[in-house]
């Protein structure tokens, strides 16, 4: 009897630790892409001559092909992102950045997909009132390439309305 409630035991944990070992591996995939872009937000601002994670030009005309960003990407001109990360200082301005945060089915839905869209936002604030007066966002497109993730590009940018 004593075996018994012994395996049963051993048993249990097996499974718990199956569970919570796959629960961790999802969630550990599906925001590694969001770690990625706040790498490259960290390198902006302090001022790198380039982030390890965007691609090249060379490498994006090799990946382009197959890419589901082939008809929309415009590529990210750092000295551009530069100065956009750098100038969302100040206390008229908030930089964020999407963080991940989602729900247990939300990261077994989307943990496998191999792009992802992620928005650093800079939002105006009238320094009198504190009333929000304008976003602008870069959309960072993002694919996993060879197992890693990179930043190939940016969406287009429509509708800023920060000066």
């Amino acid at each position: 009897m004593k075996k018994l409630i012994g395996l049963g035991m051993i048993l249990a944990l097996v499974v718990i630790s199956f569970f919570l070992g796959r629960h961790f591996y999802i969630k550990s995939t599906f925001t590694k892409p969001y770690s990625i872009v706040e790498e490259v937000v960290k390198d902006a601002k302090d001022s790198k001559n380039r982030s390890e994670y965007l691609i090249s030009d060379g490498d994006w005309s090799e990946l382009s092909e197959n890419s589901i960003y082939k008809l929309v990407r415009e590529p990210l001109q750092w000295t551009e992102f530069t100065d956009f990360i750098n100038g969302c200082e100040g206390p008229a301005n908030s930089l964020s950045t999407e963080n991940g945060n989602a729900t247990d089915k939300v990261m077994r839905q989307k943990y496998k997909e191999k792009h992802r869209t992620i928005g650093v936002t800079c939002h105006g604030y009238d320094i009198e009132n504190g009333q929000h007066i304008g976003t602008k966002t870069y959309n960072l497109l993002l694919e996993n390439v060879n197992g890693s993730w990179r930043i190939v590009g940016r969406a287009p940018i429509e509708g800023d309305n920060i000066e």
